[in-house]
């Protein structure tokens, strides 16, 4: 009987519970690339395209003079200048 009871407070508990609808940025951070999702409530989750529309970005950063590049702009540059290598 006190189970039953217990039961139903639990269960009126649960109906009064209100959603929470949020937005989640997911991040995953790679040794060669990044990958980042965008999950939003009743909508199938899709990985964030970059500029160049591509689903994955190189995980890399370089300087030329005074501009900071990533991604892709920052791998071409190193691999296509090798004096910017150490």
């Amino acid at each position: 009987m006190s189970r039953n009871i217990l039961l139903g407070f639990l269960g009126l508990l649960t109906l009064n519970i209100p959603q929470v609808l949020a937005t989640l940025l997911a991040i995953d951070y790679g040794s060669e690339w990044i990958k980042a999702s965008l999950m939003k409530p009743g909508v199938p989750f899709d990985l964030l395209p970059d500029k160049d529309s591509k689903r994955k970005i190189h995980s890399s950063v370089a300087w030329k003079h005074d501009h900071r590049l990533f991604g892709s702009d920052a791998y071409d540059l190193v691999s296509h200048n090798h004096t910017c290598l150490p």
